[in-house]
């Protein structure tokens, strides 16, 4: 327990706070720039069991935002990438990898497994399917999207409470990338941290959840606000 001292002096944790991090099950959906800068805090911290979900490759074009991946990573696999990081960061607990992209077949025979699903990718059609796959189960789903110096950061499907499409009911938009809109690597950081802290908060059983709420930051105005949301028929 000397590894996670600091934190387990916080009184909402305590050693008790450290055995329900050691026994969570985190399933991240996609390890790009939201996913990469928050799995060394889940590792870090000692997330017991923690299953990564990316079929994609290191591309160059990556390497300002999801810094996990060297220049010597172009061409490998994400996933077996933060796997290894991940298990020399934290040879303590259990990293999983799916090396492909979700999709409904195989996500609803296994999504069941876990106690929170974390929602990574960059594109509204992967986080209907996240979303979908959650509510089935009633797994909460810690969401985070970023355009360019904007973010936002909700938790869907926690305890019955509303869903991604409650939100944003499903439409024939465009599917961009945050990558098509241009992204700093910096504020992709800081909404991953945003929902770290919400996967904590779930875990722990502490604080008040972003559930039915979307936290909208501008980094550019350094202004923030919240849209409160409820439950309707398109769940």
């Amino acid at each position: 327990m000397n590894r996670y001292k600091a934190q387990i002096q916080l009184p909402h944790i305590g050693s008790s706070g450290q055995e329900k991090i050691k026994a969570a099950r985190v399933m991240v959906v996609g390890i790009g720039g939201l996913g990469s800068a928050i799995l060394p805090y889940l590792a870090s911290a000692g997330i017991g069991h923690l299953t990564l979900v990316d079929g994609d490759v290191v591309s160059e074009s990556n390497l300002s935002r999801q810094v996990i991946y060297r220049l010597q990573d172009v061409g490998r696999l994400k996933v077996e990438v933060a796997q290894e990081y991940m298990n020399r960061m934290n040879p303590e607990i259990q990293v999983d990898i799916f090396p492909k992209f979700l999709d409904l077949d195989w996500g609803r025979d296994i999504i069941g497994q876990y106690d929170i699903v974390v929602d990574c990718t960059d594109n509204f059609r992967s986080r209907y399917l996240v979303n979908d796959l959650t509510a089935m189960y009633n797994i909460p789903m810690v969401f985070a999207a970023v355009y360019q110096f904007e973010g936002q950061v909700s938790v869907f499907n926690y305890k019955n409470g509303p869903s991604y499409r409650c939100l944003f009911p499903e439409t024939e938009g465009k599917n961009l990338s945050c990558f098509d809109s241009g992204i700093m690597g910096s504020t992709v950081a800081l909404f991953a941290m945003y929902q770290a802290n919400e996967i904590f908060k779930i875990i722990l059983g502490i604080g008040e959840v972003l559930s039915g709420q979307l936290l909208i930051y501008d980094l550019l105005s350094n202004e923030q606000r919240k849209i409160t949301f409820s439950n309707h028929d398109n769940k």
